[in-house]
């Protein structure tokens, strides 16, 4: 490392590259010139302290530090690095929340899909069984194959679905008869 000599007016010595760091980035305020950036007061930031329940009014993107890890873990907290973690229905079980409802929306490739896959997959591995309807894309057949799930496509030429099948309990009325069988009869064409 070089460092300049002190001239005969008794400077410090400093390094060339302290010296060209500091050129380059300018004093704090800016510099004393014309279109120097200059700035004779900087205003402070507002500050606002408050629990995670009540900032959540002022800014609603933000989650406190130290916040449970129940459920699939989903990434990193951006300001302290600790594992952040979505799932309505553990949060639900363990007590957090009282309705499990979400609703993923953001613009197209901003990975709502990958959220909602690695939601699922945590679902899967947690004991809870998905139900994906609709999946026009598709976007979570293939995940569920992997899973060991089942799919059902629906369309001219595949799978179908009856809504007027009256799947096991017509098995079970075919071995009813007298009131019993009434009913049933009755409990089928009601469904």
């Amino acid at each position: 490392m070089f460092t300049a000599a002190s001239d005969s007016a008794g400077s410090r010595p400093e390094s060339v590259e302290a010296a060209a760091m500091a050129e380059a980035l300018g004093p704090a305020w800016g510099w004393k010139q014309p279109f120097g950036g200059r700035a004779a007061h900087i205003e402070p930031a507002p500050e606002f302290q408050a629990t995670t329940m009540q900032v959540c009014g002022l800014f609603p993107f933000t989650a406190g530090s130290g916040t449970p890890t129940v459920g699939t873990p989903v990434g990193r907290h951006q300001l302290w690095g600790e594992v952040v973690c979505l799932d309505p229905l553990a949060w639900l079980r363990a007590g957090l929340v009282t309705n499990p409802g979400m609703f993923v929306l953001g613009q197209p490739g901003t990975g709502k899909s990958t959220l909602v896959k690695r939601l699922v997959t945590g679902a899967v591995a947690t004991g809870t069984t998905p139900i994906i309807l609709g999946d026009t894309k598709p976007d979570y057949s293939m995940l569920v194959e992997y899973l060991g799930g089942q799919v059902i496509s629906i369309g001219r030429g595949a799978d179908r679905i009856n809504p007027l099948d009256s799947g096991p309990l017509g098995t079970v009325l075919r071995t009813q008869t007298g009131a019993r069988a009434e009913t049933l009869r009755w409990e089928v064409r009601g469904r």
